[in-house]
């Protein structure tokens, strides 16, 4: 029983509607992949580009071109006749041709959803037009502090985002341009030097939130920007008079295809050079990240230069590439990561293993987590046990911030988007084989069990082991009935310190068996908070295990060496292994 009533007019909806009608005229004329890159390019980022074209963006530093931002409200004034808006070079031209630029601008950014950076940008230009108007010069203090009062005033959280923050680290840049006279010098090395210094005053953040930074966008942007205005503005012609008039759908669209597909072509071709993206080898220690504020500030205020952004930038950025001395102690993570699992192991002889990556609740939470765990942003081995979204959907974002050189996985996943991903990664690829025992690193091995025909994929799930300085943990993925008994039947199941509870520690009848053929002194599971101790728990308090669940405690580690512990939210607590006499 529902009533459905319409809202009364107001300006947000008939832009929300303007919106839709022009992405339907865009997508009408290039019903493909092409049609929904055009529309993101035109409209931003309301409509989904393939996932593909976005991570040739992503990985070539070219996201700002793809997403509508401040650079296309830049080259829509541009197109519009208003010349450099920080200068002020053309607005005093005509005060009405000035007016019409100005309400076009601003309808632009009302239809592209009022994005931050197209917003600043339109009031900049704004700015800039009064300040011809009355005889004024706009500095670039005022254009930069104006915007960022009225963000503050109508978005403030986004006073902390990275939009913002590269948004002015690139004006910054670009005020360190100068300007070359004469043809070649306007055309070619004015717009290569901007793209330069807009990349250098950006790196450190990209490096910091995005762990990457794409040193061919320098060359990629001056070089695809004409096309990408030209899009833009054929583009918002064909939305506009498609959805007047949809004849002029098709004389546009014969120009437009092609164009969209060399755009294409050239992100796609771009994407394949080396070095897209470079990867930073570590998240900065925050008093290395510090020292290196400082001694950036220290250049600053010292020289006063171009050399000293340089050297600031440089003092910046170089934390992300300085890797620890010496591996870290042993240890395995089970992150709480809602209902999945993600797990990181690191032994003393620096490899890192990641078992599982991923998480119902939503696909990022496994991929960040990872990340942050990780000390280093590459992966030795990627283990992946079985083909549930809740274990594997976070590697999309893991495999955009590390470098991931080898994957362990469940032949259940032989035809997967996952492998599509990891090829296209560069990883190297091996699947377990039923009955077949593969030692990933010295103290690991992953077994698959052998099942009959018709056994589940949980049940199919590889099995992990993992035996350090005495302590040794089993990792049995979802496994359910079949899986458990074939692994007790086929000596999997073997004697552990550490169960992990399969299944997130769903009910299993088997459960009494699994855990005397284990006999753990400690059970962890990797589940939601709403599953409490979850029902494997339960059981296993009823054998004198002692259980932590990551939704209730958070992320569980386990410390190996003489005295192993497992550290929750709780206090420390030391591990009897197998063999101690206090057991």
């Amino acid at each position: 029983a529902v009533t459905v009533e319409r809202a009364p007019a107001s300006l947000p909806r008939l832009l929300h509607r303007a919106r839709a009608t022009c992405e339907s005229a865009l997508l009408a004329m290039l019903p493909d992949d092409r049609g929904a890159v055009l529309a993101t390019l035109v409209l931003g980022r309301g409509t989904r580009a393939p996932r593909d074209v976005a991570e040739a963006h992503r990985g070539t530093g070219l996201s700002h071109l793809l997403a509508v931002s401040g650079a296309h409200a830049a080259m829509l004034g541009l197109l519009l006749g208003l010349g450099g808006a920080g200068r002020g070079r053309r607005l005093a031209a005509g005060r009405g041709h000035v007016t019409i630029a100005l309400l076009i601008l601003f309808a632009y950014a009302g239809i592209t959803g009022c994005e931050p950076p197209v917003v600043r940008a339109v009031v900049t230009y704004a700015l800039a037009a009064l300040a011809a108007r009355t005889g004024r010069t706009l500095t670039l203090f005022t254009g930069l502090m104006a915007p960022a009062l009225l963000t503050a005033v109508t978005a403030p959280a986004a006073l902390l985002g990275p939009s913002f923050a590269l948004s002015y680290a690139a004006v910054f840049g670009l005020s360190l341009t100068r300007n070359h006279t004469g043809g070649l010098g306007r055309w070619l090395w004015t717009p290569l030097e901007a793209s330069f210094w807009a990349t250098c005053t950006t790196a450190p953040l990209t490096l910091l939130w995005f762990g990457q930074i794409a040193p061919w966008t320098i060359l990629l942007t001056p070089l695809l920007a004409p096309l990408v205005a030209t899009l833009l503005a054929l583009g918002l012609l064909a939305a506009v008079c498609g959805s007047v008039t949809p004849d002029l759908l098709l004389p546009l669209g014969s120009v437009l295809g092609p164009l969209t597909d060399l755009y294409i072509g050239s992100v796609e071709v771009a994407d394949g050079l080396p070095g897209t993206p470079v990867r930073a080898l570590c998240a900065p220690d925050p008093w290395l990240l510090g020292l290196g504020a400082l001694l950036a500030g220290c250049a600053v205020l010292t020289l006063r230069s171009r050399l000293a952004v340089a050297l600031a930038v440089t003092a910046l950025a170089l934390p992300s590439f300085v890797a620890p001395d010496r591996p870290a102690a042993p240890r395995l993570r089970l992150l709480a990561v809602g209902h999945g699992q993600a797990a990181l192991l690191e032994t003393d002889a620096g490899y890192r293993v990641a078992i599982d990556c991923g998480s119902l609740h939503h696909p990022v939470i496994a991929g960040r987590a990872m990340v942050r765990a990780l000390p280093v942003r590459s992966l030795d081995w990627l283990i992946v046990t079985h083909a549930d979204l809740d274990h594997y959907n976070g590697t999309t974002t893991l495999l955009q911030h590390v470098a991931v050189r080898r994957a362990l996985l469940s032949p259940s996943l032989r035809g997967s988007k996952l492998i599509r991903q990891l090829r296209e990664h560069g990883t190297e690829i091996h699947f377990v084989a039923p009955g077949q025992v593969i030692r990933p690193c010295p103290a690991m091995t992953v077994t698959a069990p052998v099942l009959p025909a018709g056994a589940s994929r949980n049940d199919r799930s590889l099995w992990t082991r993992i035996d350090i300085a005495g302590t040794r943990v089993l990792l049995p993925g979802d496994a359910e009935q079949l899986g458990a008994a074939a692994a007790i039947e086929q000596r999997i199941a073997v004697p552990s310190d550490v169960l992990v509870l399969p299944h997130h520690g769903r009910r299993n009848p088997l459960a009494p068996a699994l855990l005397r053929a284990v006999a753990p002194d400690c059970c962890l599971a990797s589940a939601a908070r709403a599953d409490g101790e979850t029902a494997l728990g339960r059981v296993a308090r009823r054998h004198g295990a002692t259980v932590w669940v990551t939704g209730l405690h958070g992320d569980l580690e386990i410390a190996f060496g003489d005295n192993a512990t497992v550290t929750t939210s709780e206090p420390t607590r030391r591990l009897r292994r197998r063999g101690d006499p206090s057991r």
